[in-house]
């Protein structure tokens, strides 16, 4: 989208569909997402590639019982072309980690 500038990404959970916009930022020298959710959901992620090759973005979000929650999310590129995208979030300011989503991005041709 934007001339080349933006990624749009339309996704759908079990619950509800939504989308997430993702570009890079000169002036603040990162990527960004910006992720909403038809159920209200809203998220923005910043972040940029690791020693890996991986892109890594995070971000804060309130927790249901109060309090803040970490995201980062993970995208690795596999030899094969395709990426794995795992979600992981943190309710002890990053002690721990447990696993929101793990999914496998396959390309797909655009539809005519």
């Amino acid at each position: 989208i934007a001339s080349g500038w933006g990624i749009l990404e339309n996704w759908e959970s079990a619950r509800f569909p939504g989308k997430s916009i993702n570009a890079w930022n000169p002036a603040k020298r990162c990527w960004q997402q910006f992720w909403v959710g038809s159920g209200g959901a809203v998220l923005e992620l910043r972040g940029g590639l690791d020693a890996q090759g991986r892109m890594v973005i995070t971000g804060e979000s309130p927790a249901l019982q109060g309090g803040t929650l970490l995201n980062r999310i993970t995208y690795t590129p596999n030899a094969e072309g395709t990426v794995r995208q795992n979600w992981e979030i943190s309710a002890d300011g990053g002690a721990t980690w447990n696993t929101s989503f793990d999914g496998l991005y396959h390309r797909v041709k655009p539809r005519a």
